[in-house]
């Protein structure tokens, strides 16, 4: 690699460099223990400065993905004179200020455990609009209201499953799920991005690769890309946190969602669009 080339994402990335020294399951585990915080809000909130230089690095496309959520919601609140967006896991800001900038009547419930990520969500999306058309919660989805008049009107939930563990918990991605689709009004659409491989599956590892070399082949050092993917495989079949799409499609149905629609797909990434 030409690391004269790659000082700069090699400086930008040393938070995730840090992060992944940093979380090896044992020490991640007492860590979040001894903060009484869970590992995943751990994990980003110790990435929380430099979290939105990472995604486009590791998800194909990115550049598009935003741009898709908002004409997928749009097909139903564009007849809503000022919908509500339910944003769960929405540190670090980026769906958030990409809504906020395309569409000036639509407000927002920003839901993230991790206060420095909200806090970064915050000074990113600027202050007129975190002020005026954002209500925070630092928190769980079962944090927010789930009363009638509180309901939103649309939902997303990007690049956060996939740090949930598949397990019949509150703390669950099912019990996740039902409690996403309580607080949306009935027919709401609700989008999804997720990063889907299940360690069970016989091509885990060639789907692991596949990341990887995405990451590398944007720029991001191989051996930062390669800590940073040994605590996800670690994490992964420990705490059972990613899985394949077909569960994924499955999790959905059981919480309740309906005409779920895939649009897009992306190595290990995919992305749904449904009805609560």
């Amino acid at each position: 690699m030409d690391t004269a080339k790659f000082a700069g994402q090699r400086s930008a990335y040393s938070e995730i460099s840090a992060f992944s020294e940093f979380r090896s399951f044992e020490v991640s585990e007492r860590h979040a223990t001894e903060m009484n915080q869970d590992p995943s809000v751990a994990l980003y909130t110790t990435l929380a400065k430099d979290y939105r230089a990472g995604p486009k690095d590791f998800v194909p496309g990115f550049s598009d993905i935003h741009r898709m959520v908002i004409q997928l919601l749009d097909e139903k609140l564009k007849h809503d004179q000022s919908p509500r967006v339910l944003v769960l896991g929405a540190g670090g800001g980026l769906e958030l200020k990409a809504m906020a900038d395309d569409r000036e009547a639509w407000t927002f419930l920003a839901i993230d455990p991790s206060e420095p990520m909200l806090e970064s969500a915050k000074s990113f999306v600027g202050a007129s609009i975190a002020g005026s058309r954002v209500k925070w919660i630092t928190g769980y989805i079962r944090d927010a209201s789930a009363e009638v008049h509180d309901r939103c009107d649309a939902g997303t939930c990007l690049m956060t499953l996939h740090m949930i563990p598949d397990n019949a918990s509150d703390e669950g991605k099912l019990e996740t799920l039902k409690q996403i689709r309580k607080r949306l009004a009935p027919n709401a659409p609700f989008v999804v991005l997720d990063n889907c491989m299940d360690p069970k599956d016989s091509n885990y590892l060639v789907l692991l690769n596949r990341y990887i070399q995405f990451a590398v082949g944007s720029g991001v050092p191989e051996d930062i890309v390669r800590k940073f993917a040994d605590t996800l495989d670690k994490h992964a079949r420990d705490r059972n946190i990613t899985v394949s799409p077909e569960r994924e499609e499955e999790l959905f149905r059981l919480a309740g969602f309906t005409n779920c629609s895939l649009f897009y797909a992306g190595l290990t990434w995919r992305g749904w669009v449904m009805n609560s």
